[in-house]
């Protein structure tokens, strides 16, 4: 059984296969389908909005998680899980959750001294949006029903990506030897009369290695990543599930790996295998 601490890998999206249907659609509402965060679904109203998700039979599913939403802090974002259309009964429901809870509490935190409260959602703040729900086993549903609210949001619901599948979490986590790193596409124009600078979006790269997989995993879950992620396909990894809330936000990548190592047997009853992950910025 994986530990809730270690790092969580969301793999298998049904959404990219589903029906999906919204409450409104200013543009349509498959764009969360679209790895491009940028390209988002945007609600007709305001205060309230449903996207539901149709996955066209039972499936298998652990995680649901939202990313590149608008929803400031007076946001919310609920998750329902039902096996019947009209969610009369639910295996798992989030209730309300702050779309946008506090990054830092006051104080010291992992990366330093803090004031805490919310983010500044303003041009050049890097923080990301996104919210990961873990519904605590593995269930067998067919419908997912996510609904934000945002009292006062005056520019209108918009979402970037949603999430509904499978995650996966090894027995013993990644080596010691992870690295974190923004890259800054940005480039400088020097010439002999002039200086200028043409700015694009700053973006992470994480890059992690597992150095003891279980033959299960390896020739299991981890397997399935490689052949159904690849390197054409998004994911979430969370590095601390259950850390603190500012060192989640710091650590947590959503994009397409830019390296998928292969999974190796070096030791009798051992695998190991190693990722690179490119973040997908809005």
């Amino acid at each position: 059984m994986a530990q809730a601490d270690n790092v969580l890998f969301l793999y298998r999206n049904y959404v990219d296969e589903a029906t999906l249907t919204a409450s409104s659609a200013a543009t349509p509402v498959d764009r969360v389908k679209d790895f491009r965060p940028g390209r988002v679904w945007t609600a007709a109203g305001f205060a309230s909005e449903t996207v539901t998700v149709d996955c066209g039979a039972d499936v298998q599913m652990t995680h649901a998680a939202a990313a590149a939403f608008n929803l400031n802090a007076a946001g919310s974002i609920r998750v329902e899980v039902s096996a019947v259309s009209d969610f009369s009964t639910l295996l798992y429901d989030s209730d309300d959750v702050e779309a946008w809870p506090p990054v830092a509490g006051f104080g010291t935190d992992g990366f330093g001294n803090s004031l805490g409260g919310y983010p500044v959602l303003t041009g050049i703040n890097d923080y990301r949006p996104y919210r990961v729900f873990a519904f605590g086993e593995t269930l067998i549903a067919r419908h997912v029903r996510f609904t934000f609210d945002n009292p006062g949001l005056g520019t209108g619901i918009q979402v970037g990506r949603l999430f509904v599948g499978l995650g996966v979490q090894p027995e013993v986590n990644f080596g010691y030897d992870w690295s974190t790193e923004w890259v800054d596409p940005s480039e400088i124009i020097d010439t002999e009369e002039s200086f200028f600078i043409v700015r694009r979006k700053k973006y992470r790269v994480l890059r992690l290695s597992l150095p003891r997989l279980t033959t299960a995993e390896a020739l299991g879950s981890f397997d399935d990543l490689k052949r159904i992620v690849g390197r054409s396909r998004d994911l979430f990894v969370m590095l601390f599930p259950t850390g603190s809330v500012p060192t989640q936000y710091r650590t947590t990548i959503y994009g397409v790996p830019i390296e998928n190592g292969a999974i190796s047997n070096p030791y009798v009853n051992g695998f190991s295998t190693s990722i690179a992950i490119r973040e997908l910025a809005r």
